[in-house]
């Protein structure tokens, strides 16, 4: 896919959006399955998971390890989905800013400011000297250091 191609990571969020600590794991990880099977169609089989509301437990991050996955959460949320306008959405992210941080963002109708924000916040944080890189490349960082 474009996206791909584009050097974007592609990694798995659920198929339907259910949070992952609530759902029976035999269902979970069917859902992750077909989710991977269906991006392993555009872009590389996913191998990170942000669970759905960040509904996670130690149990289960250590099982999504052994099904081949890091579970990632994020750093700073500026709650895009609540329709929050483009100056509310970029003026919160380059507040909450710092190095090794996970912006979460979303798309669609509730995130209709999301995209014109970005292209501020891109713009302003790449002034004030930062670097964006994927989520793999950044825990590959940290995994060097530790």
């Amino acid at each position: 896919s474009a996206i791909a191609e584009g050097g974007h990571e592609v990694a798995s969020h659920s198929f339907t959006h259910r949070f992952s600590n609530t759902v029976p794991k035999e269902e979970l990880f069917q859902e992750l399955d077909k989710t991977a099977a269906l991006i392993a169609g555009v872009a590389a089989r996913p191998t990170l998971f942000r669970p759905p509301g960040g509904g996670y437990n130690d149990n289960l991050v250590r099982e999504l390890k052994q099904h081949g996955y890091t579970t990632v959460l994020w750093s700073v949320d500026p709650r895009d989905w609540e329709r929050r306008s483009p100056a509310q959405i970029s003026s919160f992210v380059i507040e909450k800013a710092a190095p090794g941080a996970i912006v979460l963002l979303h798309e669609g109708e509730c995130a209709a400011g999301t995209p014109e924000a970005v292209a501020k916040i891109i713009d302003t944080l790449r002034s004030q000297g930062y670097e964006f890189v994927t989520v793999s490349e950044l825990l590959q960082y940290y995994e060097v250091r530790d």
